[in-house]
């Protein structure tokens, strides 16, 4: 299993990358992702500031703009993936989900093992549509509050 050590970047804007390579969940544990994460808190919470106040500064009701979300790890290649969603709460699946119910227990623990971070984990689906090599079932995170100085 490889270890969660290298360079972030985020391309496009907010897709984590390591070494240039996206993370699968399926080449790392939940313990692992969730250590990765805790010690990578101030450069991925820079970064959704960044966004933030970007967005802020080209909004034209500012007091509506919410927070980005990063894009950590790839859970499934595959949009709305019955590997890793219950199969009986598929209609309450969205694009962004932000509650673990829907998941099944190995995708859970991904989510599990990030909600105890700072960030308030969510599950985003990217479709055929989203940029190459991106499209699947991505666990993302948003920081649970807007900075002070917004």
């Amino acid at each position: 299993m490889p270890e969660l050590h290298g360079k972030i970047s985020f391309t496009p804007r907010t897709l984590l990358r390591l070494d240039g390579e996206i993370i699968e969940t399926e080449m790392v544990k939940p313990s692992e992702l969730h250590d990765f994460v805790e010690e990578s808190t101030p450069v991925i919470s820079r970064r959704v500031d960044n966004i933030y106040q970007r967005g802020l500064e080209q909004a034209h009701r500012p007091e509506l703009r919410q927070l980005s979300v990063i894009y950590v790890a790839r859970i499934a290649l595959h949009e709305w993936d019955k590997t890793v969603f219950q199969t009986v709460n598929m209609p309450d699946v969205k694009k962004v989900t932000t509650s673990p119910q829907v998941l099944l227990p190995g995708a859970q623990e991904y989510w599990d093992a990030i909600e105890t971070s700072v960030f308030q984990p969510e599950i985003h689906i990217r479709g055929v549509d989203a940029t190459k090599g991106t499209s699947g079932v991505w666990l993302s995170l948003r920081t649970r509050s807007k900075p002070l100085d917004s």
